[in-house]
């Protein structure tokens, strides 16, 4: 986890307020720049799902902003993992901003995805 920012062009910083193995409703506080004009943010989010290898997802809030995020790996027949990186954000601010920084977020989510794929050096990995 604390490893992230060298691969998440959107991270800044993850922690765990704990030590501990990760569970369903973990809590770890992310370091985020979604930039301008947005900026950035550090909230707590809670693990709402972990399928080791399969699925993870967290949600939280912060600055009127609500999301929840969901990674999934999905091994393909031929060989390799299909990768899905997905983040839902609700609330007024959000709508607000979209138009402004819709595009920017798609280009820095895919980022994770192709940073995450070049930190496992699996070049079959299909994003």
């Amino acid at each position: 986890m604390a490893d992230w920012p060298a691969w998440s062009p959107l991270h800044l910083s993850v922690t765990r307020p704990d030590a501990g193995e990760l569970t369903v409703g973990s809590a770890f506080d992310q370091r985020i720049q979604l930039g301008f004009p947005v900026g950035t943010t550090t909230e707590r989010v809670t693990l709402a799902v972990l399928e080791p290898a399969r699925r993870a997802a967290w949600e939280g809030a912060a600055n009127g902003i609500r999301n929840c995020h969901l990674w999934s790996f999905t091994p393909l027949p031929e060989g390799g993992t299909r990768v899905r990186n997905t983040e839902v954000f609700v609330g007024l601010p959000a709508a607000l901003v979209r138009p402004l920084a819709a595009r920017r977020w798609n280009r820095d989510f895919q980022g994770a995805v192709d940073g995450l794929i070049r930190r496992t050096g699996n070049d079959r990995v299909d994003g």
